[in-house]
């Protein structure tokens, strides 16, 4: 296989190009990501599939294809968690909808939508406060009536980010985190390659941009960021449905989480969250689900920040020890993402490798008073999950710290 083709970007739309190139075997496939791998917007997005929500008035083309897409996407994720070798299937929310007016002069907006709706012979109903709060009964009881809408559905976005990632590994792809690319290398007008912040070109048959808003630093594209806020709680009582309000939507997760978005701000690349865009975010969602005033804020406590350091320390110390040889040229690139079920931590060196699953054990006889094996012994005992990946750039360690769920006490 001679052929060489480059992705740029590695969100879900750049994994999911590249796994689908690697699993053709028509080429030998490289994605470029200048962080790490679904850190960007397909990480913070709420994970909504939603053509007929988000339709608007004059966009035909774009519903038409949004649905065909929403069509195929069960058969997608069918085949991504075949080939990361899930043991829990990704799976579409069966619940559908809901657009619900919180406001009186919402109501007649949503009307007329869903008599736009009804034009189109969309399977959509409209149902009036009593019937919106049988179906989702933490609705405000205020709500003055509201679309289902059947078809409309949600992901949990990350754990695809997750899922694609493997399974573009699994099938063979070559993976470049933190590897920020400059721009196109173009010669005798055509694209040759890429050109990395290192200004080293690195030549392809191909390359795919599939960087968002950040196409514009490789190419003049037009395309400009909007800023999206969004919060994360904790939910008491469970909401069952997709629930949007003109200015709000509130997207339940599985995991007993509920995604609270968002606002939209032209700020550019600003992505740091305001008290404006929080404060926002809870007052319109208390306006349509006044449940969430319990709701908690996701955090860490003291016992989960005490673990986090100990982990930390030790991974950190075997990759310039152990994987870079203390050559003080080399790199140790550290991640470390807060999600609603734990910390995900991953700890890259760019030695020549080593093999930790050798190691021996430090509770072996003959091993009492060395310190080998010390460091990833203790790591395995506080973390759920320890595993490893390989590469001719160095070895990577990913561990998995699950959050402690929290006990319900009475006195």
């Amino acid at each position: 296989m001679n052929h060489k083709t480059i992705v740029v970007g590695g969100g879900i739309v750049g994994l999911s190009i590249a796994w689908e190139l690697v699993r053709s075997n028509q080429t030998e496939v490289f994605l470029y990501e200048k962080k790490q791998v679904g850190s960007q917007a397909s990480w913070t997005a709420g994970g909504m599939l939603a053509p007929i929500s988000e339709l608007g008035f004059q966009e035909d083309d774009i519903f038409e294809f949004g649905r065909a897409n929403l069509f195929v996407y069960k058969e997608y994720l069918h085949r991504v968690s075949i080939d990361a070798n899930l043991q829990l299937p990704l799976e579409l929310d069966p619940n559908g909808a809901l657009i619900v007016a919180t406001r009186r002069d919402d109501k007649d907006v949503l009307i007329r939508q869903f008599e736009f709706y009804k034009k189109r012979n969309l399977n959509v109903q409209w149902l009036q406060t009593n019937e919106l709060r049988e179906k989702e009964h933490l609705l405000s009881p205020t709500v003055y009536g509201g679309i289902y809408i059947p078809e409309d559905t949600q992901i949990e976005n990350r754990e695809l980010c997750l899922a694609l990632k493997q399974a573009f590994l699994n099938c063979g792809g070559n993976l470049v985190e933190h590897a920020a690319v400059y721009s196109l290398y173009v010669e005798d007008s055509m694209c040759r390659g890429i050109t990395l912040d290192s200004n080293r070109n690195v030549l392809a048959d191909g390359v795919v941009v599939a960087t968002g808003s950040w196409a514009n630093y490789l190419k003049d594209m037009k395309i400009r960021p909007v800023k999206g806020q969004l919060l994360i709680l904790e939910m008491k009582e469970k909401l069952t449905h997709v629930v949007r309000s003109p200015r709000i939507y509130l997207s339940p997760k599985s995991n007993n989480t509920l995604k609270v978005g968002a606002t939209s701000e032209e700020v550019g690349f600003e992505n740091y969250p305001t008290a404006g865009g929080m404060l926002d975010l809870l007052k319109y969602a208390w306006e349509t689900a006044p449940c969430i005033y319990d709701y908690k804020f996701l955090e860490l406590d003291k016992k989960e920040i005490y673990d986090l350091h100990l982990v930390m320390v030790e991974a950190v110390t075997n990759a310039i020890v152990h994987g870079n040889k203390l050559d003080g040229e080399k790199s140790v690139h550290v991640t470390c993402r807060i999600t609603e079920d734990g910390l995900l931590l991953e700890v890259e060196d760019q030695g020549n490798g080593f093999d930790p699953t050798v190691i021996p054990s430090p509770l072996d006889a003959e091993n009492l008073l060395k310190v080998t094996g010390r460091g990833i012994f203790l790591m395995k005992q506080i973390a759920q999950n320890v595993s490893y990946r390989f590469s001719t750039h160095g070895t990577a360690l990913q561990i998995v710290l699950n959050r402690k769920k929290k006990q319900n006490q009475t006195e």
